[in-house]
């Protein structure tokens, strides 16, 4: 592998699958720097080292980011031996590695051995597929909302979706503050009784995706088609802006992903996370 400082060749890589590789398009050539200094603010934290890998700076097949001790190896190994790829990626000496190649999976499974993989998905859906739900009322969120989200929020304080702390990100927290800051970010809410019900969220990714970067339900709320009227209001406004939704689904299982099929969504890779 050969380190790469030239843009324009990891972003022609990268635009060949502009979904499944989105976060490292993101980190090339972001749509919004002034976001990604307010995430870094918000969870306090600092900007880490970055750098780029190819197996053929003429040709790639194979790219590798190492962002602090993250690395993340996708495409095809055909010009590299197993063994060889195993051996430089055991001396980056990383802590996590993601890749959303089920052979490249396989192949670092000579460093690790058999430690645990955790697996994710990530989807998409354009304007030929999408199917809207529109069974629930949903209206975007706007800064005078604040006292009714805040009683959502007290409601919802143990939920790590919604509330930073105890391991999860407070995606909801985080994307109501910026929208009140004027940042781009577009809060959908689902309501009942004047009192707020479940959540979306959408950020900008890229030039050509928008991310759902959040979703929440209260407990009491679910299967009752509340999930998928909040996604379809989402992804109704992304398609308009004629750009594309991603949807990393963390850990779901079959519930989200017949939520996400029946809005239009198809599957666009599994995605294989591994800590060391």
């Amino acid at each position: 592998m050969i380190r790469c400082d030239d843009r324009a060749t990891l972003l022609a890589f990268c635009e060949r699958d502009p979904i499944r590789y989105r976060h490292i398009i993101h980190e090339l050539a972001s749509p919004c720097p002034e976001w990604d200094t307010a995430m870094r603010s918000f969870y306090g934290s600092s900007a880490q080292s970055s750098a780029f890998f190819v197996d053929s700076l003429a040709d790639s097949s194979l790219i590798a980011h190492l962002r602090g001790r993250e690395l993340r190896l996708e495409g095809q190994a055909k010009g590299a031996a197993a063994g060889d790829l195993a051996s430089w990626c055991r001396g980056l000496s990383p802590g996590l590695i993601t890749t959303t190649h089920k052979p490249i999976r396989s192949c670092l499974a000579q460093i690790i051995g058999e430690h645990e993989w955790a697996l994710a998905r990530q989807y998409t859906a354009h304007a030929g597929s999408f199917r809207p739900k529109v069974g629930q009322t949903v209206r975007m969120l706007r800064p005078e909302d604040r006292p009714t989200w805040e009683r959502f929020v007290a409601r919802h304080a143990d939920e790590p979706m919604v509330v930073p702390g105890k391991g999860g990100s407070g995606a909801g927290v985080r994307d109501f503050e910026f929208m009140c800051s004027g940042m781009p970010a577009d809060c959908y809410a689902a309501e009942e009784g004047g009192e707020l019900i479940g959540f979306i969220s959408v950020n900008p990714m890229t030039r050509g995706c928008d991310e759902v970067s959040a979703m929440y339900v209260s407990p009491d709320h679910r299967r009752r088609g509340v999930g998928s009227a909040l996604l379809s209001a989402g992804t109704r406004d992304i398609l308009a802006r004629e750009r594309l939704p991603g949807y990393f689904a963390g850990e779901a299982g079959g519930d989200v992903d017949a939520m996400l099929r029946g809005v239009g969504y198809e599957l666009v890779s599994s995605v294989w996370t591994v800590r060391l």
